[in-house]
């Protein structure tokens, strides 16, 4: 499956970077350094994802420009706000709008519906620490011969918070 004779096996690599569990932190992508970090890898222009409500916060996801692919062994990333766990998790399905313009502007039902779950949707995850992923879609092989050295690179430390 390795042989690029026979296909091409791609495989998902993910780094996160987490708060610890016992802080009410969150962390954030800033879109305009996702941006620039995208464009300097050679991707595409991809995707953007905002939060919703911070304009100058998300996330993004883009495919590899063809002549970077080839040589970096990279074909796609995707680097999001896990905060999107809150929203789009198994307790409360949101939409990318959560409410129409004229619905808050009339502030109908559906909009102070809209208002009510995700005010309640945050206070249940309240006291959960949320951090960032960076994922990177690549060809097996490379994976394969880079994987120790992810493992001597990449540590899981304890960081005090003042």
């Amino acid at each position: 499956m390795e042989d690029p004779k026979n296909g091409e096996l791609l495989v998902d690599v993910g780094f996160g970077f987490h708060p610890p569990e016992d802080s009410a932190l969150v962390g954030f992508w800033e879109i305009e350094a996702i941006h620039l970090g995208f464009q300097y890898g050679g991707y595409t222009s991809g995707v953007t994802h905002g939060v919703s409500t911070v304009s100058a916060i998300g996330g993004m996801h883009a495919e590899m420009a063809f002549l970077q692919r080839v040589r970096s062994h990279v074909s796609y990333r995707l680097a999001y706000n896990q905060v999107f766990e809150v929203l789009r998790g198994p307790q409360l399905r949101l939409k990318d709008d959560f409410f129409s313009m004229g619905s808050a502007y009339h502030l109908n039902h559906s909009y102070l519906k809209s208002v009510k779950d995700i005010k309640e949707t945050y206070q249940r995850n309240r006291f959960k620490a949320l951090g960032v992923r960076d994922e990177y879609r690549c060809r097996a092989k490379s994976v394969k011969r880079l994987l120790p050295l992810f493992k001597a690179k990449v540590s899981c430390r304890s960081v005090s918070i003042s």
